[in-house]
């Protein structure tokens, strides 16, 4: 990441981020301001296009901000943008996430927390930027995908059964749909035995037969096919076409996006019927295509990774994490079923960070966010929302069966060892639980506001416990509690 980063703060009054400026140019950035009373003229008075990060005054309007992140998102840019102002209403925050704020700052706001709120902030323009230039990509894959199915409708009907194949190869993005509608559609045009699909990205071989063979038959032909493909891809050019091999029994097919070698398609035979040049032209022919449909597989599994990983944990992002509440929010109502939520915050953990460092601190926030994931089903979700906020949705789950897993996680975390520089601590956390269907809650953004006022409660009360608030208290903070646990 480029140290020389443009930062722009617009801020009511200026004179108050002269420490601000100082501190982020003595800290190596291009720094820039502007009062806040001009925001309306900003993309005449500064090229937006060469901005990297905006923070914005949380004292400006809602209006004024909603407007400025629209003409910002119309002007393409990726700046990404601060909020210096921590939105306590959960509908405005939503709101505010989907309009384009990155992340917020609590006022009056350190100069070491500015600064790493910058970095991250930088740090997530450059996935977006990578994100845009893979969409790119993509785009221009399937306009390639696009010219070749046009050239194959000028074929003979003899190609017909080839251009369903390219037709069906182009339906879907998912690497294993891909790769058994390409072996399901070339049977009809090709009859083999036994197919073999290597990718380089994944340096293993998937293999598709109808044929009844034993494990340790099936996995010689793996490993051969493996063999086969690692001394044809590491040669310096692949050859033009197809391999034919064996006398014809087999034949390899070079996978590859321009001058990118992706992969090998091996086809066997163990009739005597061999691979004809025919045949051999049709593979030729159509390895384009294939290698198109593999290689946006690929890419948008990598853009899929990107937009709804959380670069420290690996868990969810915030606004995947919105995606799979507001999903599972819907079918709670469609099916009648129940869905919890809960609400995590690690206690002190700043206390983690002061003490021991920010890296230290990140390597404790990964290792509870593995303890959380081994704590729940396949069927829940973990992601983090924000700062030392992790969440747990569950579907199907009642309340008291949340309050049973939340007790496991805690309990879990309570009694983990994690290593702080020379030192082993022990670390607790706080826990807000909310559930549906309930007559208070209409909106995901209900369930989720009684999670945190839960959370608030557990931590205003000493912390290390879990606290559910009566559906009778929206808005009220805090309740009663048996156990340690809130009911």
């Amino acid at each position: 990441m480029k140290e020389s980063a443009h930062i722009l703060l617009i801020h009511q009054n200026l004179d108050e981020i002269d420490g601000e400026i100082s501190f982020l140019k003595g800290r190596g950035f291009d720094v820039s301001s502007l009062s806040a009373s001009k925001i309306g003229s900003i993309f005449k008075a500064i090229d937006i296009g060469k901005v990297d990060v905006i923070v914005l005054d949380g004292g400006l309007s809602p209006a004024s901000i909603f407007d400025f992140l629209k003409k910002l998102r119309s002007m393409q840019s990726t700046a990404c943008v601060l909020l210096s102002e921590v939105v306590s209403d959960a509908n405005k925050a939503a709101a505010l996430l989907r309009a384009g704020i990155f992340d917020m700052l609590k006022a009056p706001r350190p100069l070491d927390r500015l600064e790493k709120m910058i970095r991250q902030g930088l740090k997530n323009r450059q996935k977006l930027t990578r994100i845009l230039q893979l969409s790119d990509r993509l785009d221009s894959a399937y306009k390639q995908l696009e010219e070749d199915r046009n050239h194959l409708q000028k074929w003979s009907d003899d190609l017909g059964r080839l251009y369903t194949l390219n037709q069906t190869l182009s339906e879907s993005l998912e690497i294993e749909e891909v790769a058994q509608s390409l072996t399901v559609n070339l049977r009809k045009v090709i009859p083999y035995d036994i197919a073999c699909l290597f990718l380089k990205n994944g340096q293993k071989v998937q293999i598709y037969t109808d044929q009844q063979k034993s494990a340790a038959f099936l996995e010689r032909v793996s490993s051969d096919t493996i063999r086969s493909a690692q001394q044809l891809l590491e040669k310096g050019d692949l050859p033009s076409g197809p391999i034919v091999r064996k006398g014809g029994a087999e034949i390899l097919v070079p996978l590859r996006v321009a001058t990118e070698k992706i992969g090998i398609l091996r086809l066997i035979r163990f009739s005597k019927e061999v691979f004809n040049d025919y045949q051999s032209r049709i593979l030729a022919m159509i390895s384009t295509s294939i290698s198109l449909a593999i290689r946006n597989a690929e890419i948008h599994q990598e853009v899929q990774e990107l937009a709804s990983k959380d670069e420290l944990t690996s868990l969810l992002n915030r606004r995947a994490f919105l995606n799979v509440v507001n999903r599972e929010f819907k079918r709670t109502a469609r099916y009648e079923t129940s869905l919890a939520l809960i609400l995590i915050d690690v206690d002190n953990f700043k206390e983690i960070n002061d003490g021991f460092g920010h890296l230290v601190g990140d390597q404790v926030l990964r290792e509870i966010s593995q303890l959380i994931i081994k704590s729940v089903r396949d069927v829940d979700t973990v992601a983090r929302y924000g700062g030392d906020e992790l969440v747990v949705v569950l579907p199907k789950t009642n309340l008291q069966e949340a309050m049973i897993a939340a007790q496991r996680i805690r309990k879990r975390i309570r009694t983990a060892l994690f290593q702080c520089g020379d030192q082993t601590v022990r670390i607790t956390i706080s826990m807000g639980i909310a559930q549906c269907p309930a007559s208070l809650i209409k909106t995901p953004e209900d369930l989720f506001r009684l999670a945190d006022q839960a959370l608030y409660a557990a931590k205003k009360k000493g912390r290390n416990r879990i606290e559910s608030p009566p559906l009778s208290a929206v808005g009220a903070r805090g309740g009663s509690q048996i156990d340690g646990i809130r009911r």
